[in-house]
């Protein structure tokens, strides 16, 4: 199974459930509510926005939230491969980083587009960007539109994957030089959701659980505990949203 298929089917057997739920940093109050069935749908949009091809990588830079996780979902419903950049570097390691792996589009939040800028001015081959709800013509849109329309068909892209498909690519600490990039298939992910449920006393004890995300939340973890949520159909994942730099 592929990380897209686990999104269709928590969508299918549990889609009138809340899946994200987004809360004010400031206020600490509830300010968007997301279903499994509506994550799927915005996802899908995201992918087809994307024009993800198979393999293709798509780099993000943004702290948590419900932006940045649509994003996640569109990448892999379009077959692509997920690459996870820190708000909290420095521009000349996201433009080293940039440069080694060559995304084929880097996704930003607003409150990164000045990082993202300042890498750009450090790496002559700096990728395409696109900016998580902006208003110009590189907008990336995650909301729906008005009327909703209705849930479209897999991606070529999607239909191809196994779990043997590189799914993401997350970072060494760094801590002897630049990090260095380690792949990571669509299988291992599963795998690693699977024996977390287990330790954790299985699907009945975490449903009823709810996962949190801040800005403080280290990059390397977002993927891994993003895709638990989806596996383990916990409660919801509480996204607060709106703190630091990499702020949506």
């Amino acid at each position: 199974m592929s990380l897209a298929a686990l999104f269709r089917r928590a969508a299918q057997d549990a889609g009138d459930r809340e899946f994200l739920v987004g809360w004010s940093s400031g206020k600490r109050e509830v300010v968007e509510r997301v279903t499994f069935a509506e994550y799927m749908l915005r996802a899908s949009l995201v992918a087809r926005s994307l024009s993800v091809e198979g393999g293709k990588p798509i780099a993000l830079l943004s702290s948590p939230s419900i932006a940045y996780f649509v994003c996640v979902g569109g990448v892999y419903l379009g077959g692509g491969v997920v690459i996870n950049f820190s708000w909290q570097q420095s521009p000349a390691a996201l433009a080293h980083a940039v440069e080694a792996l060559s995304p084929a589009i880097l996704v930003v939040s607003t409150a990164c587009v000045p990082l993202s800028k300042a890498a750009e001015r450090l790496a002559p081959n700096f990728a395409a960007r696109r900016v998580l709800d902006g208003s110009g013509a590189d907008a990336l849109i995650t909301t729906l539109p008005t009327p909703a329309p209705s849930l479209p068909p897999a991606l070529a892209g999607e239909k191809v994957l196994t779990k043997a498909t590189v799914a993401a690519i997350f970072f060494t600490a760094g801590s002897t030089g630049y990090p260095k990039a380690v792949p990571l298939a669509h299988g291992g992910l599963l795998w690693a959701c699977e024996q977390r449920l287990l330790r954790l006393g299985g699907r009945d004890a975490v449903s009823r659980g709810v996962l949190s995300f801040s800005s403080a939340s280290h990059v390397s973890m977002l993927v891994h505990s993003f895709v638990f949520a989806a596996y383990a159909q916990v409660r919801h994942l509480r996204v607060i949203q709106g703190l630091g730099r990499g702020g949506g």
